[in-house]
């Protein structure tokens, strides 16, 4: 046990003052492992450096190996790869992302390719640049390893969030939509909404990948615009959605959830529980105040409930079997 803790201790001591007193930058490590690219092929990773100097830094950014001469990097937020960077600039105690794309040549033969990406902090004056080529300890490296194939592999993982599950009348219902795309060619996956309401079908639809939305490409995770579906002409009550994102016909993910569609928001605002007991403030103070607000809210939004959806006929056709059981056992 004591043997283990000084390992942690000893480890901590590496983590938190090496990286601080020596380097002042810090890099996320992971290897970048891409399996099955294709040839001509791009595959891009995202970067993560900090900074834990109190001045503001100046990072260059490299790389080593067989991998060396596919590499290019790019600030975060240069989407279309248009101005490739050597060096970036971070603020201190800041954490900053960088894209790095790896481009496949187009007559490269199968196999396993490795190399690293570095970044180091750029010297200011000739006796640092100097100091700098002695000492190449002091830069930090990322491994990279790409297997090159001709076998296409198509994978994508994707999250589906509703934004809401309570809309008003003619409202829409807005969705989100994130893919990971695991596999090695770019993919534009479609959406499917089917809608429902007591068992009847009411709409069903697919909704194409955006044309103004490139294609997610290897290993990118990509948030896309919110998808709506219009519930105007919609009457008040409870729906069932079936939402699934396909590719190639294929059912990547599938969620089922409901909704409840009225002007319940509208019929809430009316209310102003606050205004009506302000009178009280004096006496009791805003934290009262504030508490039976919620109160109030809370008890208008169950009879709301009970008396929109199909639990309040539940709870009276129970209450009605109770009460000719008690009448039975009355004549018995």
């Amino acid at each position: 046990m004591k043997n283990n803790k000084y390992i942690i201790i000893g480890f901590l001591l590496i983590t938190f003052l090496l990286p601080k007193t020596v380097f002042g930058i810090g890099q996320v490590t992971k290897p970048i492992v891409v399996d099955n690219a294709l040839r001509g092929q791009e595959v891009t990773a995202k970067l993560s450096f900090i900074n834990s100097k109190d001045t503001e830094l100046i990072y260059g950014l490299m790389a080593e190996g067989e991998i060396a001469e596919w590499t290019t990097f790019f600030t975060i937020d240069d989407l279309n790869f248009e101005n490739s960077i050597t060096e970036i600039k971070i603020n201190p105690a800041i954490t900053q992302n960088a894209i790095v794309k790896f481009t496949v040549p187009n007559d490269q033969p199968n196999g396993t390719y490795a190399g690293k990406v570095y970044v180091f902090e750029v010297a200011k004056t000739e006796e640092e640049a100097e100091k700098t080529k002695i000492n190449v300890g002091q830069r930090i490296g990322r491994s990279v390893s790409i297997t090159v194939s001709e076998k296409e592999v198509i994978k994508l993982e994707s999250v589906i969030i509703p934004l809401t599950y309570t809309v008003n009348k003619g409202e829409p219902l807005q969705i989100k939509f994130i893919h990971a795309n695991q596999g090695n060619v770019a993919v534009k996956p479609s959406y499917q909404i089917r809608v429902t309401k007591e068992g009847k079908e009411i709409f069903n639809a697919i909704f194409p990948y955006p044309e103004s939305e490139k294609a997610i490409k290897p290993l990118e995770r990509k948030t896309m615009p919110l998808v709506e579906w219009q519930t105007t002409g919609l009457e008040d009550g409870m729906y069932m959605f079936e939402i699934k994102v396909l590719l190639n016909d294929e059912i990547v993910k599938k969620i089922n959830h409901g909704l409840t569609v009225g002007n319940y928001n509208k019929l809430l605002a009316m209310i102003n529980p606050g205004d009506m007991f302000s009178g009280l403030s004096g006496i009791f103070g805003n934290g009262i105040i504030k508490f039976i607000s919620i109160g109030i809210i809370a008890l208008f939004s169950i009879i709301l409930f009970i008396k929109y959806t199909n639990y309040g006929k539940y709870v009276k056709k129970l209450k009605f079997k109770k009460t000719n059981t008690s009448l039975n056992s009355d004549k018995i």
